[in-house]
């Protein structure tokens, strides 16, 4: 819009180039409307939550022969839906690079779930695989490539789950994030975006759940990789498949908002299957296949502080994370100061006399991760 404005007015000026004080006027107008229009085009970010500042906090390949048990947790002596989740080979492998969850029939299946009462013994024909981190995060970038199972009674998932670490009795507060959950009828399967919101229960061996924010739409048949992303932050968390945007919620001061931290799981489970006449029996064997997993968590965003203007000597400070290492500083041109680089958060400027010139101080440091990331700041 502001090329389409500027070359307008140019025109009207080639038309009015007889009259000076109109020219003057109009190119008054232009340096207006660029001067706002930049300030448009301009966006600022809370220091805690800015998105180009943020660490690779966590990176699973499944390179290992096996899953690495320091980082997951497999679930056992738990069931949803049709099937318990399990811990076995027939359930849970790690292949080529890719770990592989699957979804079995066993007929009169026996495990175990604890109540409050204890350990009771329960039958199921059906079994599936399911691991969590052991660590928690809060708020980032959650992202991993996948293949899902996608015929009928397949419900795998890519999600986050935590609570307040309150024991029940009286129970605590929880929150749940379904980056990417399908589950399939018919062989029709559906994606979903959910926000489960847990609130303290009256009896112990039940959930008391609420769906607070839910997006279903249906998708292809056709198993695939995809990558499915979520980008959380107190403000908005953000749903993307494939780099495409598929929903937004914004947190409009929401009690229920996810603000806990939370555990990362990859499941296979196994729901029920209707059509409008009866129930289908889930399809098993089905395997869902995870490529990669990887959480980039937000940092406190560098931020100089630098005079407008040095003409002979001046000081530069950089208020960086507090997990940030190997701090360098760089001021170019180099031609232009007695000391054209430095270590650590202060940098101390001194121009070489008689030379001026537009300078820049240029700040790098390391995170945890290995990664480099940048800061800069120019003056006069």
């Amino acid at each position: 819009m502001i090329w389409y404005l500027s070359l307008y007015i140019y025109h009207k000026m080639k038309l009015l180039n007889q009259n000076t004080s109109r020219m003057k006027s109009i190119a008054l107008t232009i340096a207006i409307i660029l001067l706002v229009g930049g300030g448009i085009r301009s966006q600022t970010y809370d220091r805690h939550y800015h998105p180009d500042y943020m660490w690779t906090n966590f990176d699973e390949n499944f390179s290992e022969p096996k899953l690495d048990s320091s980082i997951w947790e497999p679930a056992i002596h738990f069931k949803r839906s049709l099937g318990f989740l399990v811990d076995s080979t027939i359930t849970l492998n790690v292949t080529k690079g890719k770990l592989e969850l699957k979804m079995q029939n066993v007929p009169n299946y026996l495990d175990s779930i604890w109540r409050t009462s204890g350990w009771e013994h329960i039958r199921s024909n059906y079994i599936g695989g399911e691991v969590s981190t052991k660590k928690k995060f809060r708020y980032g970038v959650f992202e991993c490539k996948a293949k899902y199972a996608l015929k009928s009674g397949s419900w795998p998932a890519f999600w986050l789950i935590g609570n307040d670490s309150t024991p029940c009795p009286p129970g605590g507060y929880g929150s749940e994030i379904d980056i990417a959950e399908l589950t399939s009828v018919s062989d029709f399967p559906n994606m979903m975006h959910v926000i489960h919101r847990y609130y303290p229960p009256a009896n112990c061996n039940e959930s008391n759940i609420k769906n607070m924010n839910n997006k279903k739409y249906h998708v292809s048949r056709m198993p695939k990789y995809s990558t499915y992303k979520c980008v959380w932050t107190p403000a908005k968390i953000q749903y993307y498949i494939d780099d495409k945007l598929m929903h937004e919620v914004i947190n409009n001061n929401y009690e229920w908002f996810p603000s806990l931290p939370l555990n990362l799981i990859l499941s296979q489970q196994v729901t029920e299957s209707y059509d409008l006449a009866n129930e289908i029996k889930p399809v098993t064997p089905q395997t869902t296949y995870f490529d990669w997993v990887k959480v980039r968590q937000f940092f406190l965003a560098p931020e100089i502080t630098c005079p407008d203007s040095i003409t002979s000597k001046g000081t530069a400070t950089m208020d960086v994370d507090s997990l940030a290492t190997n701090i360098l500083w760089k001021l170019v041109p180099s031609t232009l100061f007695t000391t054209p680089a430095g270590t650590g958060k202060t940098a101390h400027i001194e121009r070489v006399p008689n030379v001026k010139g537009i300078g820049k101080i240029a700040y790098t440091f390391k995170m945890p991760s290995g990664e480099v990331f940048t800061s800069e700041k120019t003056f006069k």
